[in-house]
């Protein structure tokens, strides 16, 4: 389990250099730790069944007046005691998905596209911030009104979308695709739980700044993936200045037990295992 662990996380943000300066090596053989199994059932199959059916829907513009779950696209401004609020536009809202609040989204059923729309909710009371309880009024353009067709789970579907013949054989694909996310997960979490272990026992009095700065460097960049992938802004993934430094120290001493480890063990990681 040791070889195993040190072996995966080798690769990481490392300096390829020696840190006996900073850490003394605790006892890191003979620890307990516990692997989670957890048991793939069929809702779980279904659900991501359905993820996917929704991811491959067809939105089509239609000339009539929404209703619940079309999906609309809308500007919006909000204003609190005459204060602008909350504002966005060319928003694609799907009517009753609850993104935003149950009252603003039945406002919208019986819009058509080129309507404008100004109406007052009340916030919720566990709404963020200071707004909890407050009136807000809103002036929304509808700009257009889709109907979302899902796609029905059948063969053509899965010859289409999927790299499966039929919907058993997608099922099945599905739930072993399930199983071995789950196992990578477990065991990485199993490994983590090791590694921290491991730093309880051992002594550490620093680290070295170009460690620090490597990890950071694939912690951003990391991050930036995560936030293309989504749409989002990097800064709403990464979290406070003290979460980004608590995350990356635990980068850095992970990199650091890991070849202390190494090098009791005599574990080597070549340049290619490096390198990917």
């Amino acid at each position: 389990a040791i070889a195993a662990m040190t072996m995966t996380f080798l690769a990481g943000c490392s300096s390829r250099g020696t840190y006996a300066k900073y850490l003394t090596l605790g006892e890191y053989k003979g620890l307990s730790v516990t692997k989670v199994k957890t048991e793939v059932t069929d809702d779980d199959v279904e659900a991501e069944i359905e993820s996917a059916l929704d991811e491959n829907a067809e939105y089509t513009d239609v000339d009539r007046a929404a209703k619940d779950g079309d999906q609309v696209n809308i500007d919006f401004d909000g204003s609190i005691d005459g204060e602008a609020w909350d504002s966005d536009t060319d928003y694609d809202l799907v009517i009753g998905s609850e993104d935003f609040q149950p009252e603003f989204e039945e406002h919208l059923i019986g819009a058509k596209a080129g309507d404008t729309l100004e109406f007052t909710i009340t916030l919720s009371d566990d709404y963020d911030g200071d707004y909890a309880g407050k009136d807000a009024d809103f002036k929304v353009t509808v700009n257009a009104v889709q109907e979302i067709n899902v796609p029905e789970l059948n063969d053509y579907y899965c010859k289409k979308y999927t790299d499966y013949d039929t919907v058993d054989e997608y099922r099945a694909g599905v739930r072993k695709e399930l199983e071995e996310y789950y196992d990578e997960t477990n065991t990485e979490t199993a490994q983590n739980d090791l590694l921290s272990q491991i730093l309880e026992n051992s002594k550490v009095s620093g680290y070295p700044q170009d460690l620090y700065d490597k990890c950071k460097e694939e912690y951003d960049a990391n991050n930036q993936i995560l936030a293309d992938m989504f749409g989002i802004d990097v800064s709403d993934i990464a979290g406070s200045e003290d979460d980004v430094k608590s995350a990356v120290e635990e980068m850095v001493y992970t990199e650091m037990l890991t070849t202390a480890i190494a090098k009791k063990e005599n574990i080597a990681v070549s340049d290619d295992e490096y390198t990917d």
